[in-house]
């Protein structure tokens, strides 16, 4: 809406109007003629860029957990069709392509924490398939759940595909 009308429609116009009808009539009489926004640029951002406290937080925790799976994200997907492979690796390639925070990576240097965000196409999440039978399937992905993440190389989503055959289990881990 505020791309189509250049202006700051409130969040609830949308509550009060509830079709798309009247929310045009009630835009077009100007009852919510807010401000007109400036337009959106892209601005320079340099190669380290500080960390927020949230995120150095997650580092002082990282490091002194070191290994553990404490903040790891698993969401396991049972398959029951052919898989595409190659599809997949090419899909988590471009979502990796499209979201900076999974191309972010974190470091130190004089006492400060950064964190490096990597251009698109140099950071894409690696496929994991392991070929097992179905009663190997839980354990397998069990351990992966619990898999550590290297903050300073590691994208922040890891990929596995467990089993064999058209039953399978995707396993997407995503760092907190």
């Amino acid at each position: 809406l505020r791309e189509r009308t250049g202006t700051d429609v409130p969040i609830s116009a949308l509550f009060d109007t509830p079709t798309p009808a009247a929310l045009a009539e009630r835009l077009t009489a100007g009852a919510d003629a807010g401000r007109p926004l400036p337009a959106l640029t892209a601005s320079e951002r340099p190669s380290l860029v500080p960390a927020s406290f949230a995120q150095e937080r997650m580092w002082f925790l990282s490091r002194m957990d070191g290994a553990a799976a404490t903040y790891n994200i698993p969401l396991p997907v049972a398959l029951r069709h052919p898989l595409d492979l190659d599809a997949l690796r090419a899909a988590l390639g471009d979502v990796a392509d499209r979201h900076e925070s999974l191309r972010t990576v974190f470091g130190e240097e004089d006492g400060a924490i950064h964190q490096r965000v990597l251009p698109p196409g140099t950071l894409r999440p690696e496929l994991h398939v392991v070929d097992c039978p179905d009663e190997e399937r839980a354990a397998h992905v069990a351990a992966a759940m619990r898999r550590s993440f290297d903050l300073t190389r590691d994208s922040a989503l890891w990929a596995g595909v467990f089993g064999a055959g058209d039953t399978r289990t995707l396993l997407l881990v995503l760092h907190h």
